[in-house]
């Protein structure tokens, strides 16, 4: 299991509004689908966060090779209502059944994951400033 979360997403809603945050959702979402592979699922949890099941992995690596495409789905802006919106995502991973054996808990291991991977670049972004 992926745990995504946008990265800036509020700012992008406070300037620009709900209707152009709402398309952008949905080109983020149409984006990281399309990276996925035949079996896996993309869901929107709410808000700003989604989470992508990844079907079938023999190790770690599969998973996170998945975590990278999706991370690229980032890389262009995302063009909506004439503004070039530029994204990111935080991920966490977590694999059954090392981190969890119900969906929940492979949920709460993998936004537990994710978490720490945005305080971290928080205190990137603290320190490089």
């Amino acid at each position: 299991m992926i745990y995504i979360d946008l990265d800036r997403f509020k700012p992008i809603n406070d300037r620009h509004g709900h209707h152009v945050g709402d398309l952008y959702l949905q080109q983020v979402a149409t984006r990281m689908a399309r990276q996925l592979r035949g079996g896996d699922m993309l869901a929107r949890l709410g808000g700003d966060e989604f989470a992508a099941l990844v079907s079938v992995v023999s190790s770690r690596s599969d998973v996170e090779e998945v975590a990278r495409r999706l991370e690229q789905c980032f890389v262009e802006p995302f063009k909506v209502e004439g503004y070039a919106l530029t994204g990111a995502a935080s991920f966490g991973i977590a694999l059954y059944p090392a981190n969890g054996v119900t969906k929940d808990s492979l949920l709460t291991a993998a936004d537990a994951a994710m978490y720490e991977i945005k305080n971290r670049k928080k205190q990137i972004e603290i320190s490089a400033a």
